[in-house]
């Protein structure tokens, strides 16, 4: 035993002497301590059977080429060969990362920097590259997304509602005249339509009524005010008097009030045809609606007419439930309807809904669109575009691509003709046909898409049953 110990150590004496550079400056000598924990270290790595550190002995371990196998080897420089990982003979791949064999594809779809740096995971070969091609296994490279990111989005163009109103009246009556067609530009105060109603002529009646009671009532004060100062009436009587006709003047503004609540500029009352109602314009703007005839008997609160100020409209979106985070009030828009192909509108989201909807779980957003020259319609269907800010996904594939494999999104990246790699990673927005991939792939990689979801089958242990095993037998012939 210790004639065996002092070889190693004359050994090790050799070895240091043969790598040792001439003009390597003189360091301070190790410790007892500290030279004997490097001979236990040494003693445990010596390789007795070859004279050589095992670590360090390509003959114990061999490498596909060069490496050390003697002390001569060692002392000219040579350096281990790299070793070759272990093989899964069965389905030509490293044993580490074989897909089938691996137990539990769980640690290799963990969510970590690591996986997502090595961009590594679990392999798969095909027994040919024919099995491949009759599978049906395509592959298109990862699309680099732009560098804005817009959300797209179904339109349909509604008017402003602030700029929009509705012409009716509360009480019923008979159309007497309309002074408006559809179409015509308006301002706000021009007259529409004139109404007879019995309910006018009433209204009117009692605001004459009511007048000639506040007019009585003015007269008897001022008469009692003038007894007053002769000292013939009390103050009594005159503060009587002049209660009488507060009540009859608060009664006349009354009634002309409840008049003027059914509509703007009706007519004096002064007129001989009590029984009309002009009816005004609310608002500047466009006639869009005329609901009403000369002699046409309306009821109390139907449209007559509706004017919209059409230069600025809305567009309702619906934005698809996976990029419904995205959306923000203030972004801009960019709208075409297909009645005017090739222009585009500029406008602004101003509302997000605060819910989807339950029928087609999509999310309403207005946004407000300029329109001056007033091509814009009502009812117009087309697209939008929700400017969102950069985009931070790292690549586009199509949706079919990405498979579920242990309840996490993977994508089975093509290494070579046979060979696919279950690659991790996570996903972002859907935009139309494609979805965003935040992490996990580079852009140009070629990904899987038809029949992707054959390779999961061939990985999925828990889903192996009659159908399965037949759709392995295929991809091995």
């Amino acid at each position: 035993m210790r004639r065996s110990s002092l070889a190693i150590l004359g050994s090790l004496s050799i070895i240091g002497l043969l790598l040792a550079s001439p003009g390597c400056e003189q360091k301070n000598e190790p410790s007892a301590a500290d030279q004997a924990d490097q001979a236990n270290q040494a003693a445990a790595d010596w390789c007795a059977e070859h004279g050589l550190p095992e670590s360090q002995c390509d003959l114990c371990n061999p490498r596909p080429s060069g490496g050390v196998r003697s002390m001569a080897d060692l002392a000219r420089g040579a350096r281990p060969a790299p070793r070759e990982e272990p093989q899964c003979g069965e389905h030509r791949v490293p044993s580490a990362l074989c897909a089938i064999c691996l137990p539990t594809l769980e640690p290799w779809l963990e969510d970590s920097e690591e996986a997502a740096a090595t961009h590594r995971g679990p392999l798969l070969r095909l027994a040919t590259t024919e099995a491949a091609r009759k599978a049906g296994l395509r592959a298109v490279p990862a699309a680099l997304p732009p560098e804005q990111h817009t959300v797209e989005a179904v339109a349909q163009v509604v008017y402003d509602e602030d700029r929009f109103s509705r012409v009716s009246v509360p009480i019923a009556g008979t159309v007497e005249k309309v002074f408006v067609d559809l179409g015509d530009e308006i301002e706000a105060g021009r007259p529409l339509a004139l109404l007879r109603s019995a309910e006018i002529a009433r209204m009117r009646s009692e605001i004459v009524v009511a007048e000639q009671k506040e007019e009585l009532a003015r007269v008897d004060l001022d008469r009692a005010t003038a007894l007053h100062d002769q000292g013939l009436v009390s103050d009594r009587d005159i503060l009587a008097h002049r209660q009488e006709w507060e009540i009859a003047k608060a009664e006349r503004i009354a009634a002309e009030r409840r008049l003027r609540a059914i509509g703007r500029g009706a007519m004096s009352a002064e007129s001989t045809e009590s029984d009309l109602l002009r009816i005004v314009a609310p608002q500047d703007g466009r006639v869009v609606t005329r609901a009403v005839v000369p002699g046409q008997v309306v009821d109390a609160e139907e449209t007559l007419l509706e004017v919209a100020d059409m230069q600025r409209m809305w567009a309702e979106l619906d934005v698809v439930e996976q990029e419904a985070g995205l959306v923000r009030s203030g972004q801009e828009v960019s709208l075409s309807v297909h009645a005017l192909p090739g222009l585009t509108f500029e406008g602004t989201v101003i509302a997000v809904s605060g819910s989807l909807d339950p029928g087609n779980r999509r999310l309403r957003v207005r946004a407000v669109v300029d329109n001056p020259s007033g091509l814009l319609k009502a009812g117009a269907y087309g697209e939008a575009r929700i400017s969102v800010g950069r985009t931070p996904a790292v690549a586009l594939v199509p949706v079919q691509a990405v498979q579920y494999v242990e309840d996490r999104p993977c994508l089975f990246v093509r290494l070579e003709e046979d060979l696919f790699e279950t690659r991790p990673i996570r996903t972002g927005g859907v935009r139309g046909e494609r979805v965003e991939i935040l992490s996990g792939i580079e852009p140009h990689e070629e990904v899987v898409t038809d029949a992707s979801f054959l390779l999961k089958t061939q990985i999925s242990k828990g889903s192996i049953g009659a159908g399965c095993c037949d759709v392995v037998e295929t991809l091995g012939k």
